[in-house]
């Protein structure tokens, strides 16, 4: 679109007209200013300039909207990408061996259970502190501070980081590391600090997240669940094999009977083989419980999980109010990224659109700045001012959400959730994740605690034994898998099947 002549207004400057175009600058002459100002094109339309003539500003808002979508497409197209190649990596994992028959007993107090898995977990931690993490590589790094020993640096990335600030890390230089931690993530901008200096400028470089890290938390988790078991920790860890129905060579099935058993008994699993509608059953069951007015927490061992668990229910029910429904963490789906409520974080700009807009200022006022200059650094303090504005405001909506789904990594590992009180909690993919992160879940739940899955499928991932307890899964330990195995029944589950 040509917008050479137009009239437009600027906050600043008032007044002026465009006197030059390109494809991706204005030139704009105003009455004030002796020289052109130069705007990029055409998304100063929507964050300094204004058209005068109503008709030009319609096109350059659709201008600007159908960049933006492809934009997000794009970004989208990316994630997607890479979600497909760690799937992809994880079966060619697990397609060269069969899912592990690990000798597992069950345990007749929490205590064992435990103090057992606590041993498990702790060989895993020490294995991996041994190998180390995934290396990521960065790049154009620049030494931005110099405080009390700490070196910060800024590096770009050719992926977007997501890591949490605080997060401690080993900076690689050749077979040895040094210690540090992440400071911030913007964007393809990472600010990371140093116990050491690096130098005024790094060309490139290579850290790792401490994997190890998580694991550490689940420890935490099963001490505090030592303290304080509940009744549904206790019969998940003590009564799965005493529920074989051993008189009854017909299994449950059907998607309103899992929904049915989940409201009339503590513990229900749900198996779910492919193409047996597993996710719109979780969704039944979770409005089941919301128009009891209870509580519910959907966790899982994916992000992929995540977002279709809370997109399938808001399908189902798309006029709930704003807030009842919330997808706290780092979502993937492009509709729930999207979505003006759904997420956590677009719940919370939309409470406070005016920190979006000063976060957008900066980032572009960012951008053409040095990233040795003090201006450079003082906005990027202000950008991890506003993102803790937006964190806390996260942090009330799941307070205040009546449907709270999230990945079991960030439960164990944040206390947001964890300090909320939850009367039903339904935990999907569960045959993928290890035993003491479901029973951890558990505990979280009042009421009911609800299992989905199929044990047919990926089982856990343990680097250091093939002989741990980590390696068996929830429905194992359970006895659902021996059951199903011999043609018995089992008091806890349900088996979902085509003719749904």
């Amino acid at each position: 679109m040509n917008v050479v002549g137009k009239k437009v207004r600027h906050n600043k400057f008032g007044e002026g007209t465009i006197v030059e175009q390109d494809s991706s600058c204005v030139s704009v002459k105003f009455v004030t200013e002796s020289d052109p100002k130069k705007f990029m094109y055409p998304t100063c339309f929507k964050n300094f300039l204004k058209l005068l003539d109503a008709e030009a500003a319609a096109q350059t808002d659709a201008t600007v909207k159908y960049q933006e979508d492809q934009e997000r497409k794009k970004k989208q197209q990316a994630m997607e990408e890479a979600e497909d190649r760690r799937f992809a990596k994880k079966i060619q994992e697990t397609s060269s061996k069969s899912r592990k028959t690990v000798e597992i007993r069950p345990f007749n107090s929490v205590s064992a259970f435990c103090n057992e898995y606590k041993r498990a977990i702790t060989a895993e931690i020490v294995y991996l502190k041994a190998t180390g993490g995934k290396r990521q590589h960065i790049f154009d790094g620049k030494r931005i501070e110099v405080k009390n020993g700490r070196y910060v640096y800024t590096f770009e990335a050719d992926d977007e980081l997501t890591y949490p600030e605080g997060t401690q890390i080993s900076i690689w230089q050749g077979d040895t590391s040094i210690s540090g931690h992440i400071v911030g993530c913007e964007d393809f901008t990472v600010i990371i600090a140093s116990s050491s200096d690096l130098g005024a400028d790094v060309p490139t470089l290579e850290f790792s997240a401490e994997p190890w890290r998580l694991l550490d938390s689940l420890v935490n988790r099963l001490d505090g669940i030592l303290e304080n078991p509940s009744d549904i920790v206790r019969a998940l860890i003590c009564d799965g094999q005493k529920s074989i129905d051993y008189g009854n060579y017909k299994i449950t099935t059907g998607q309103q009977t899992a929904v049915q058993m989940s409201k009339n008994q503590p513990i229900t699993f749900v198996w779910g083989p492919p193409g047996t509608g597993k996710t719109q059953t979780l969704a039944k069951i979770a409005l089941a419980h919301i128009e009891q007015g209870s509580r519910v927490l959907m966790l899982s061992y994916s992000n992929v999980s995540v977002d279709g668990a809370i997109m399938r229910v808001h399908k189902i029910k798309p006029n709930l109010k704003p807030g009842t429904l919330v997808r706290y963490g780092y979502a993937r789906h492009k509709d729930l990224l999207a979505h003006r409520y759904l997420t956590s974080y677009n719940l919370a700009i939309r409470n406070h659109p005016e920190l979006l807009k000063e976060r957008q200022d900066l980032i572009a006022e960012r951008k053409k700045l040095p990233r040795t200059s003090p201006r450079y650094v003082q906005i990027g303090r202000r950008l991890t001012q506003i993102r803790n504005e937006l964190s806390s405001e996260e942090k009330e909506t799941v307070k205040n959400a009546q449907f709270v789904a999230t990945t079991v990594s960030k439960t164990v590992v944040d206390s947001t959730v964890r300090d909320c009180e939850f009367d039903v909690v339904v935990f999907d993919e569960a045959s993928m994740a290890y035993i003491p992160q479901i029973v951890f879940a558990a505990s979280l739940a009042k009421e009911h605690f609800v299992c989905m899955g199929d044990f047919r499928q990926l089982p856990p991932i343990v680097q250091s034994n093939g002989n741990s307890p980590l390696n068996a899964d929830i429905f194992q330990y359970c006895g659902i898998t021996s059951a199903v195995d011999s043609g018995r029944n089992h008091k806890w589950l349900c088996m979902l099947d085509t003719q749904y």
